[in-house]
């Protein structure tokens, strides 16, 4: 199969229609991918935008088309297998790109627009045709899940209010009657509030940028994303040392569930990369990966209980359960740690109250209490917060220093020891 992209012929020289042609088995299938550029900016014989000054959205551009490439070359790859490894028919490959990279036709004031152009996004996110915007990477699909409970608690809010939301009823009416409903209905925390509203931004901003809708109500004020600092627990030192020393030899299936943890604790990544870390990837004293969430790359020191653990398993360390089962075994080995019994408690706004609850802190350990630890270690032992930050993927200081979890009298402690450094 080769994939050729032309500009389509006209005598004007503003935007012209890209289309692309498939060829393959003598078939030759012609479709329009739903970008638009100048032929001044055109390179015919790299059949890509030109990569200059006078176009600098040039990378992005070209990026999109490399996404839409890979789309109809996994199309066409399913459509073979569906079809026994025959060559897919024509009329029904051209269908299955078109309807998926056909513009999204809309009238201006049309009942239920809005969610019409949020499954939209969603099914585009799905196939890759939809990326990252600042990263050019397919959206991860734990991002398309929190789409979807959003679509579908917009959905159900429009059912109970039997309405069908435009772009223009995204206004201080709507945030405020849909939080209410949010809390009322669902209980939710304000953190829930918040990310529902932030990603119905992102749906309205995007709309905006693509000249679907003109409305700008949403860009009140006060038509904020409330974000809440939530209580969570970190292990110290001591702790972590604990889980990794305590004998699970009569719990074999926990063992290994143990030592990723610990490996975790040890290195700051996100579960979705030390669950996943290869090989090849573990290079001289460095672990050298690219972030599954993020894309970036990163390269993290190994400590000498990450050796003992890579040794352990001869340097293939061994897969993770999936994230609940993980989380589940977590929770029955801290219940072995007789220090971690000890009892919490958490401040959380749930349903429009605050409420103050106690937990086990064995009740409350899961994957993402490793990065969490990994971070608030390092910063109480002194590393600068730019290294730690360099490993955990937090762009600001302010982020990071809302994450960690060190209490006032870690940092009293801090201040004390730096002035026993002046002394000696």
């Amino acid at each position: 199969m080769k994939i050729s992209y032309y500009l389509k012929s006209t005598r004007s020289k503003g935007p012209r229609p890209i289309f692309c042609r498939i060829c393959y088995n003598g078939n030759k299938v012609k479709v329009y991918i739903n970008e638009f550029i100048k032929p001044a900016h055109w390179s015919s014989r790299r059949q890509r935008v030109i990569e200059n000054r006078s176009f600098p959205q040039h990378p992005e551009f070209n990026e999109r088309i490399n996404t839409i490439d890979n789309f109809i070359r996994t199309t066409f790859r399913r459509m073979e297998l569906e079809s026994g490894l025959n060559p897919p028919d024509p009329k029904k490959l051209q269908e299955a790109i078109s309807s998926k990279l056909r513009p999204l036709v809309i009238k201006a004031g049309e009942r239920g627009e809005f969610i019409k152009f949020f499954k939209k996004m969603i099914d585009d996110s799905k196939t890759g045709i939809r990326t990252n915007h600042r990263t050019g990477h397919a959206i991860h699909i734990n991002t398309i899940k929190t789409y979807s409970t959003i679509c579908n608690n917009v959905l159900l809010y429009e059912k109970e209010k039997n309405i069908a939301l435009k772009f223009t009823d995204f206004d201080l009416n709507f945030y405020n009657e849909f939080n209410e409903w949010l809390i009322k209905e669902k209980n939710y925390s304000n953190n829930s509030l918040g990310k529902h509203i932030q990603i119905i931004k992102l749906v309205l901003n995007e709309a905006l940028e693509l000249g679907i809708t003109t409305s700008m109500k949403f860009k009140n004020k006060r038509f904020i994303v409330i974000k809440e600092q939530t209580d969570a627990i970190y292990l110290t030192e001591k702790e972590i040392e604990e889980i990794y020393q305590l004998d699970l030899s009569k719990h074999k299936k926990l063992d290994k569930t143990r030592d990723l943890f610990v490996l975790g604790c040890k290195t700051g990544l996100r579960f979705g990369d030390f669950k996943n870390i290869q090989p090849s990837e573990i290079k001289d004293s460095f672990i050298m990966i690219r972030q599954a969430k993020t894309g970036e790359p990163v390269t993290v020191p190994i400590h000498p209980t990450v050796k003992k653990i890579i040794d352990k398993y001869n340097g293939i360390l061994p897969k993770a359960k999936v994230n609940q089962v993980t989380n589940r075994e977590l929770k029955e080995i801290a219940a072995m740690i007789p220090s971690l019994n000890e009892e919490v408690e958490l401040s959380i706004t749930k349903g429009g109250k605050k409420a103050r609850q106690t937990f086990k802190k064995n009740e409350l350990i899961s994957t993402h209490t490793a990065r969490r630890s990994f971070c608030s270690n390092e910063y109480l032992a002194g590393t600068p917060s730019l290294s730690i930050m360099a490993i955990s993927g937090h762009k600001t200081e302010k982020a990071f220093l809302r994450y960690i979890k060190v209490k006032s009298i870690d940092h009293a402690k801090i201040i004390q020891r730096s002035w026993e450094d002046k002394k000696s």
